[in-house]
């Protein structure tokens, strides 16, 4: 019966997660007084944990035999009281049985028991071979640790006179197993970038009784492979770091986080977490913004329709081009008219309107770049300012040309005036006009209230006939859409200045000595009688002077306001003795009212240069001086006479 009793209790102790007692005293015997008390841990009535309660059964027999029948109560024995010294902390939860009354403390000390009867007289009294039997069922406190030992008692108080009996130490007793524990993990955070950190946190509680679990160690299990051992803390928590991996792809996966409480012996007992799942999720995509910008621009009609061609630029954040099959929407007036492609940052579109309206029409178009992906970036939808398109009705004016006077000469001042009317009335002002002459635009102006525009004191620099045109390249004006007209040409006649023929002689001495200054006088004249100032020139030309074909220089041609004479008057030095044939070339002049054609002399005039008679001293010559022939220095006459001439030039006058 005691195996029995044992082996219920070893297998409930193992169903709560307690380790059956090592040192369990679960019955004892004995014998007080020829009474027998026979005491056991009752397990079917038992609860060994912390806060949990022990049953303890007692029964007590009467040893001897039956009195003889001339004293049949000389074996009887009286059993006033019977019970257990409890451990520390313990408190009385229960009692039963036909023989277990009045239980209390009796006035002992950590005792509890009970009484068979209220009175000798009646169940106290046990006689030959009769029993009396109850139990106590005492709480186990709730602060009792797995592992600790607990020891009871057993105390009778027996006789008719009624003394206690010696305490029977360690009657019973049992020891408590690791108390069974709970274990929780949890992810914090439980969706993670790839690459990133998330603490796995394990949370131990005891299932039963007030102590807390603070040692022990936990085991972390990611996918079933243990990531490392933490212990418990004293908050009966433990955690760890735990590294998701990259992907290989930008397809999420799960981790699979387990925990074991690898127990804290011998209090309490190992246990198992239950599953938490981890998410890793790709990094996430770089957002990339984006500015779009769109111009419209008017093509020429054609059968009715005028093309516009939208083009569409992307400036993106990043500063790079936009994914394959990124497109852009372009939208009429809100509504989408197409969806094209974007070729890097740009994209075309051509829409085609009705070029003839009745009245001015506008277009609003927007273009509205779609959200787009690569594998590792967003490019964020994003939409442009508006673009407006105007067609007005259009209008074909009338523009006419007039030139005044229809002849001038050269460099004379004309003015060209353009009338641009449409159904006969004026247009609205500030129409530009452009006028041609020849095909060649030689003005822009701009119409006045009346409809005109004049291109004031031009000057034509060539003679001929000039093709004079007015032309309109088109406008807006008003609503209006009037379209390019080019005007009937008017014909301008330009004529070249009257050419007035002049003549030239030079006066001068025929006789010279040489290094003596030579004045050259060029007198010109106007076979006609008239003055060269009548061509009405800023300057009168000058004269050139030639020795021997070879210019010596140049004068400026001046009026005397007295004679009416003009004059060039040029000085020379003839360096070497010998003949010299001078002649003239006159410029001629263009003026504001006529042109003097140039003129040479019609002969040479020869001047005879004789030696000088200058006397060379000993024993050498002096330095020379720097010599001016004419209006010439030495190095003007080199370049006429050449470096030979010049050399026989000093050489007359004491150079080496």
């Amino acid at each position: 019966m005691i195996r029995k009793l044992l082996a219920v209790l070893a297998a409930l102790t193992l169903m709560m997660g307690l380790a059956p007692a090592a040192t369990a005293q679960t019955t004892g015997t004995v014998t007080q007084n020829d009474l027998r008390f026979t005491y056991s841990i009752n397990a079917g009535g038992s609860d060994l944990r912390p806060g949990g309660h022990v049953r303890l059964d007692i029964t007590a027999r009467n040893t001897l035999p039956s009195s003889p029948w001339y004293n049949p109560l000389q074996n009887n024995r009286v059993l006033n009281t019977f019970g257990f010294t409890v451990p520390a902390g313990y408190t009385l939860r229960s009692s039963g049985g036909n023989d277990m009354q009045n239980v209390g403390t009796h006035d002992q000390s950590n005792y509890f028991g009970g009484q068979p009867g209220d009175v000798i007289s009646t169940n106290r009294v046990v006689g030959p071979g009769s029993t009396r039997s109850g139990w106590l069922s005492f709480n186990i406190p709730d602060d009792a640790a797995g592992g600790s030992s607990h020891k009871f008692g057993f105390r009778a108080h027996l006789g008719l006179n009624g003394d206690w009996h010696p305490l029977v130490e360690n009657a019973l007793g049992f020891t408590l197993g690791a108390v069974a524990t709970t274990t929780t993990v949890s992810a914090t955070p439980t969706t993670v970038e790839e690459g990133g950190k998330t603490t796995l946190t394990a949370s131990v509680a005891a299932t039963a009784g007030s102590n807390k679990v603070t040692a022990g160690n936990v085991e972390f299990f990611v996918g079933g492979t243990s990531i490392g051992v933490m212990p418990v803390g004293t908050n009966g928590r433990a955690g760890i770091e735990h590294s998701v991996p990259l992907l290989d792809n930008r397809t999420p996966i799960t981790q699979q986080v387990t925990a074991r409480y690898l127990g804290d012996s011998p209090r309490f007992a190992a246990s198992n977490s239950g599953t938490t799942t981890i998410t890793v999720n790709p990094e996430p995509k770089a957002e990339v913004t984006s500015t779009v910008g769109l111009t419209a621009t008017r093509g020429l009609a054609e059968d009715g329709q005028l093309p516009v061609t939208l083009d569409v630029s992307v400036d993106t954040s990043n500063g790079q081009d936009l994914p394959a099959g990124a497109q852009v929407e372009i939208l009429r007036d809100d509504v989408v008219v197409a969806t094209i492609p974007v070729a890097g940052v740009t994209a075309t579109y051509t829409d085609h309107l009705d070029a003839e309206v009745a009245e001015s029409t506008s277009y609003r178009y927007t273009a509205r770049l779609l959200k787009s992906e690569s594998d590792d970036t967003i490019y964020l939808g994003a939409e442009s300012e508006p673009v407006t398109v105007t067609l007005a009705a259009e209008v074909t004016p009338e523009v006419t040309v007039a030139v005044d006077p229809t002849s001038v000469l050269v460099g004379r001042a004309v003015d060209m005036t353009a009338t641009l009317t449409a159904d006969g009335n004026p247009l609205p002002a500030g129409a530009e006009v452009t006028i041609r002459a020849n095909g060649r635009d030689i003005g822009t102006v701009t119409t006045g209230d009346d409809g005109t525009a004049v291109l004031a004191g031009h000057e034509f620099t060539t003679p001929g006939d000039k093709t004079i045109e007015a032309v309109f390249g088109g406008a807006v004006i008003g609503g209006k859409n009037y379209r390019p007209v080019t005007s009937a040409p008017a014909t301008l006649t330009v004529e070249a200045l009257p050419e007035a023929d002049s003549a030239t002689v030079i006066e001068l001495q025929t006789e010279a000595t040489a290094g003596d200054e030579v004045t050259i006088t060029a007198v010109v004249s106007r076979p006609d009688g008239g003055e060269l100032t009548d061509a009405a020139a800023t300057d009168l030309g000058s004269v050139w002077f030639f020795s021997d074909g070879e210019v010596i220089g140049s004068a400026p041609v001046t009026m005397d306001p007295a004679t009416g004479e003009a004059t060039a008057v040029f000085t020379h030095r003839f360096a070497e003795r010998g003949e010299y044939r001078v002649t003239a070339e006159y410029s001629g002049i263009s003026g504001n009212d006529e042109v003097i054609s140039p003129s040479e002399t019609a002969e040479a005039t020869v001047v005879t240069v004789s030696a000088s008679g200058i006397e060379i001293e000993e024993p050498g010559p002096p330095a020379p001086d720097p010599i001016m022939i004419g209006s010439l220095d030495m190095g003007s006459i080199e370049g006429v006479l050449g470096e030979e001439g010049l050399s026989s030039l000093t050489g007359m006058f004491g150079g080496n």
